[in-house]
Order: structure tokens, then sequence, then C-alpha cells
């Protein structure tokens, strides 16, 4: 008879406890690895799978949002054909950013789950012969929980995207 709504509190406390401990996944070394860093390009996608709803978070206002966190904090976005070009020679210190975002319908309740990906992606080399170069993740923050204010949710990776600023300020000079 209780299996039902013990089933969701569960759910809903496992969720809420793995929000918490998102704060645990936000940095990989960082201040080595974002210091000398001068240029972005930012790409914002839904996550494989999700439910079609995941629109209603302002996938555009996420971009616009987060471009214009990072270019206060004095990175140069780059628009995708600058950074493809920039990104071949491998000489230039810059990064993608990609934001991941998903959502899934609880059956029988207006509740969503949610996953939000924050990953900052260098290139990085493999000194061996032959070099081996490829972009691999530097910074990333994770956050999980569940919802039924998707727009709201703009907040919570601005927030995300807060701690990569405070960690790349953090981080030195990038001269």
């Amino acid at each position: 008879m209780f299996k039902k709504p013990l089933f969701f509190m569960t759910l809903l406390l496992l969720l809420t406890t793995l929000g918490f401990l998102s704060q645990a996944f936000a940095q990989l070394a960082a201040s080595d690895s974002l210091f000398g860093l001068k240029a972005v390009r930012v790409e914002v996608k839904p996550m494989e799978n999700s439910d079609e709803r995941v629109q209603d978070i302002g996938l555009a206002q996420v971009l616009a949002q987060t471009e214009a966190q990072l270019s206060e904090a004095g990175l140069t976005i780059l628009p995708e054909d600058e950074y493809l070009r920039l990104r071949r020679s491998f000489r230039y210190p810059l990064a993608l950013i990609e934001i991941l975002v998903g959502v899934f319908p609880i059956q029988q309740s207006e509740l969503m789950i949610y996953t939000t990906n924050v990953r900052l992606n260098q290139a990085v080399y493999m000194a061996r012969r032959p070099v081996v170069k490829f972009l691999a993740p530097t910074w990333e923050a994770r956050d999980l929980g569940s919802t039924n204010d998707l727009p709201a949710l703009r907040g919570r990776i601005r927030d995300m995207v807060s701690r990569l600023v405070s960690d790349y300020q953090s981080a030195g000079p990038t001269e």
C-alpha cells in the first residue's frame, strides 16, 4: 500500500543528496589546467534520450547567459569557424565548453529528474611517436536533481559556470 510513496520519497532523498555531492566533482586540477586560457567556444546541447521538454529550459538563453559570464571573466568567445581554425594549430590556449542538459519525466508525477553537465575540454598531447593530440576534459561540474520548474535550471547552470569562472580566475593571470 505504501510502496509507491515510499519509492518516490527514497528517490527524492537520493536525488537531493546527489545534488549536494555534485560540488565534489566540480574541479579536476583546475589551477594547472586553466592557467593561461584565453578563448573558449561554448556549446549547449540536450542529452541523448532526454525528454523533448528539455527545450523548455531555454537552451539558447543558457548559451547567451554562459557566453556573457565567460566574457565578463575576460575570456574571448569564439565562433565555430574561428575555434576550428585555431584548434588545428594546437598552439593557441583555447577550450571547448560543453553544457549538456537532460530531463526525464517521473511517471504519474509532475516532477522531472534533471541532470546537467558543464565540461571544459582542452587540447592534450601524448608525447610519443607518433604524437597523439586530442581534446580531453580538464574541468567538469555535474548536477542532478528533480524539479517541476524547468526554466529554473538556468540558474543552476549559471551557478556551475560561476564555479568555473572562479576556478579560472584563481588559476592566475592569462598573459
